[in-house]
């Protein structure tokens, strides 16, 4: 016979070890469905609904990287999300999984310390992705990127039309679209 007995009441004296963190909640403190859906909220700022919820747009693929795939939890709250959203859009854009990007890109925590960006105060100021193994087209997503004064995709095999909302770039100085096959007015 066991006579022992099990305590459902919590000890009152704190254990060793800290507890874990309950599995509803992640470092955003909220629950990952909310953290869903105020990323969504938050894309739908920049993209297309329905190119978010379409798989295998560039769009999704980059959703589902900050929600699934990101090795540091991006919140909805942070203030880079959505520069590293984008980012990300232009990386799947640009057929980047299958380029030499995928080996910088996507894969540290900070979007700065990724080749061929630069950053003030953690801002992207400068993308410089020249001459390099990329194919696919240039994401409307980036005209969002409002602090950009460089983008160079000089000899990099994109085409499509050259998306209007780079044109929208107040801060935007330098633009090296050449040698692509790109159409349309900036």
């Amino acid at each position: 016979i066991n006579t022992t007995k099990t305590s459902i009441n919590p000890s009152t004296t704190p254990s060793i070890k800290p507890s874990l963190m309950p599995t509803t909640l992640n470092s955003c403190a909220i629950s990952p469905e909310q953290r869903q859906t105020d990323t969504i909220n938050l894309l739908e700022t920049v993209s297309d609904p329905i190119l978010l919820a379409t798989i295998n747009t560039p769009q999704n693929k980059a959703f589902t990287f900050l929600l699934d795939d990101d090795d540091v939890v991006v919140c909805p709250q942070d203030d880079n999300v959505l520069q590293i959203y984008i980012l990300a859009v232009l990386f799947f854009s640009m057929n980047g999984p299958t380029s030499s990007l995928s080996l910088s890109w996507l894969v540290t925590a900070n979007e700065c310390d990724w080749v061929g960006l630069e950053c003030a105060d953690d801002v992207v100021t400068t993308i410089t992705i020249d001459s390099r193994d990329l194919t696919g087209t240039i994401p409307s997503e980036l005209g969002k990127l409002q602090n950009l004064e460089k983008i160079d995709f000089f000899d990099s095999n994109l085409f499509g039309p050259i998306p209007s909302e780079l044109g929208q770039i107040q801060s935007l100085r330098s633009l090296s679209l050449e040698d692509n096959f790109l159409s349309g007015p900036v």
